[in-house]
């Protein structure tokens, strides 16, 4: 009876040394049981840190968004400026009729006619204003103008950057109309040439004028 006891006492035992460990490995020097500690406040700051921080997808994705837009922004620039040129070059090609004759004690030679014409204008286009102005027994002529600085604004009709081509149009002025007899609205062409926009073609229209 005894060696029965004993028998069925033994791993009652064990399984309770066992219990005794497991809980004195979990206890520190006051006895008391230690559970496992969570910082909930840094829990919360990471999942907030990590659910608002954008994914390295999302901020590639605004890096080359933003770089086509600075593209887009710096084309859109160069093109305002090509614009800005072509209507400066253009008044000032209109403008060197009246320069002429307002130096007009200047002239030595239908060369420099010729030459101060073809800042603003094709080859063509000069020697037909230095005939119009130039005579070579009078030099410098008196001749009723023609060109004339618009009235209104240039407006840009097309712009082909790749062959250098660029057209406007404007109201036709009035001095012109009275002079000429001309119709309602000029259109101009011109082509970039060294550095320059110079007038080859001008034509009047009594329709506005339309890409």
């Amino acid at each position: 009876m005894k060696k029965i006891m004993s028998f069925l006492f033994l791993p009652l035992l064990l399984l309770m040394l066992l219990f005794v460990t497991a809980c004195g490995s979990s206890q520190d020097s006051t006895g008391q049981t230690e559970l496992p500690q969570f910082d909930v406040a840094s829990v919360e700051q990471a999942f907030s840190s990590r659910s608002s921080s954008a994914s390295p997808s999302e901020e590639m994705d605004g890096d080359i968004n933003q770089a086509l837009q600075d593209e887009e922004d710096s084309r859109d620039k160069s093109l305002q400026q090509q614009k800005d040129q072509i209507v400066g070059d253009y008044i000032f090609a209109l403008s060197l009729e009246q320069q002429l004759h307002g130096l007009a004690g200047k002239w030595k030679s239908q060369e420099e006619v010729y030459q101060f014409y073809r800042q603003g204008f094709s080859d063509t286009l000069a020697l037909n204003l230095t005939d119009y102005s130039w005579s070579d027994s009078m030099g410098l002529i008196s001749t009723e103008p023609s060109m004339f600085l618009p009235d209104s604004d240039v407006h840009i009709l097309e712009v082909d950057l790749d062959h250098n081509i660029a057209s406007v149009w404007h109201l036709t002025s009035s001095s012109e109309q009275h002079v000429w007899g001309t119709s309602d609205y000029t259109v101009a062409t011109l082509h970039y040439e060294k550095g320059q926009w110079k007038i080859y073609d001008t034509d009047h229209r009594n329709q506005l004028p339309k890409r």
